[in-house]
This record gives C-alpha cells, structure tokens and sequence, in this order.
C-alpha cells in the first residue's frame, strides 16, 4: 500500500517502506523501528478504545 501526501505538505515518500511521513528514514533500521513504534502505538489504542471511540463521535458530530 502507498500512501502519498498532497503536493506541497511537505511530506516525504520513504524508499524503503514507501510511506509518506514528515522525514524520510536514513536507513532500513531506522524505518524499522519507527514502523514497530507505529504497531506499538496501533496496539495500545486498541487496549484502550473508549478515548478513541470518543474522538471518533466528536469527530462525527463536528462533521454534521
């Protein structure tokens, strides 16, 4: 999957994982690493769905 930024957001396609993040990785290891942090992160949300349930319904409710 490829995820692209608008043109102009400054973001950076990574030649490695060919995500679009703020920076581009300077190696495979550090690629990586910020891909098991973004698991890490993924996982501890799902351990903890009322906050983002929430967020999700104010997010609902400002887009009526």
């Amino acid at each position: 999957m490829t995820t692209s930024g608008s043109p102009g957001d400054g973001r950076i396609v990574c030649r490695y994982c060919d995500l679009a993040s703020a920076v581009s990785h300077a190696s495979e290891r550090e690629c990586i690493d910020e891909l098991q942090r973004e698991v890490t992160r993924l996982k501890e949300q799902l351990l903890r769905p009322e906050p983002i349930a929430r967020r999700v319904i104010e997010r609902d409710r400002r887009q009526v």
